[in-house]
């Protein structure tokens, strides 16, 4: 063995198969683009005048007046566009995924054209005798508990019985006492000579709106005060087929557990950032949005916010009452819903509209401003 030879090579490790063929390797880069729903607004979109500031140089100045000034009908927190008059990040990127939100849900117990409207009808008799006129019930808007004595919130129990109470002469002796636990429901009771009530939802049943809209606004109205079967005067127990005969009155009845809670879960929406998916993420609606990035249960990390007259900071929500208060959540999610993306293509424009769980927008105001802020990754 020669190893001083020009030609000379150690090969044992490749006549014993140890050598491979290599490749370099590097990982994807990836990029954050972080945006916030305010940035909606733009300076350019206020109109200075003699009622307002001289100018606007920043954007600051346009996110904190715009949701003032502008319309609450079009680019709200809940259905916006995020654009500049430049790309919002560059770069040649194969994929995007939202990966943290922080919500800032803000919908209330009760709100008008939401949840706030149901009907009732008093008879002078329990076989239902002698009909008092239908009477449509409204609750007022806002934050509501269950207790029986109102506080900073309201108390759901007051706020009903004063409506009812109000809603005409036969109602007089009506009450309504709350639930004497989370999992309870509340007592309505005629408390006088009226014989009984029916709930009414729908215009088949002899009272209430005919519009679709209007009619779901007074069936969700139920689900929120927990009206069940026997509020509505039909048997708990039904083995047979729908129920189509005339209601019973009752005197006293015990409504099922409250939900507090508008709607169990926000669906993130964007068109803009699924365009290239291939498989749409969807629901099992028949309605269903066909641009889902994310869904955000309310009672996971939420928050409620101090309340009038506490002095502590905001605590972790108890899942049982979430909806009495403004709540905050932050999601992130630990397996991102990855979309493609065409590198080719810039991203200057970012739709984003939250749905809630029976497929619409959730409403917004500025008494009752729903804002988010989100995380986006992008990646080659």
């Amino acid at each position: 063995m020669d190893v001083g030879a020009s030609d000379f090579r150690f090969n044992l490790d490749t006549k014993n198969g140890l050598i491979a063929p290599t490749q370099t390797y590097r990982a994807p880069r990836t990029t954050e683009l972080h945006i916030d729903s305010l940035d909606r607004y733009l300076p350019s979109m206020i109109q200075t005048n003699a009622f307002l500031a001289a100018g606007f140089p920043s954007q600051t100045n346009a996110k904190l007046i715009g949701p003032l000034v502008l319309s609450s009908q079009t680019n709200t927190g809940t259905d916006c566009v995020i654009q500049t008059s430049r790309p919002l990040v560059y770069g040649y990127f194969g994929r995007v995924a939202l990966t943290q939100m922080m919500l800032k849900f803000r919908l209330p117990t009760i709100r008008s054209g939401y949840n706030a409207t149901f009907g009732i009808q008093a008879a002078t008799s329990p076989a239902g005798a002698g009909l008092q006129p239908p009477r449509l019930v409204t609750i007022p808007d806002g934050y509501y508990t269950y207790g029986a004595i109102p506080n900073a919130q309201g108390s759901m129990a007051a706020a009903i019985q004063a409506a009812v109470v109000a809603s005409g002469p036969e109602w007089a002796n009506f009450t309504c006492t709350p639930p004497n636990r989370p999992e309870a429901g509340f007592t309505f009771s005629m408390g006088g000579p009226v014989g009984g009530v029916q709930y009414y939802g729908v215009a088949n049943w002899g009272l209430g709106p005919t519009g679709q809209d209007a009619q779901q606004a007074v069936l969700k109205c139920g689900r929120t005060l927990g009206f069940n079967r026997e509020v509505y005067g039909y048997p708990d127990v039904n083995l047979g087929g729908q129920v189509n005969t005339a209601r019973t009155y009752w005197l006293t009845a015990i409504g099922g557990a409250p939900n507090l809670l508008p709607t169990d879960y926000v669906d993130v929406v964007s068109q803009s950032l699924t365009n290239y998916k291939p498989a749409k993420d969807t629901n099992s609606t028949l309605a269903a949005p066909n641009a889902v990035l994310g869904r955000i249960w309310l009672t996971e990390g939420s928050y409620n916010s101090p309340t009038n007259g506490q002095t502590d900071a905001a605590t972790p929500a108890d899942t049982t009452t979430v909806g009495v208060s403004p709540i905050t959540v932050t999601k992130t999610w630990t397996h991102p819903n990855w979309s493609e993306l065409s590198p080719n293509q810039t991203i200057d424009r970012i739709d984003i509209q939250l749905l809630d769980m029976w497929g619409d927008e959730i409403p917004w105001t500025s008494n009752y401003a729903t804002e988010w802020s989100a995380t986006l990754t992008l990646t080659e």
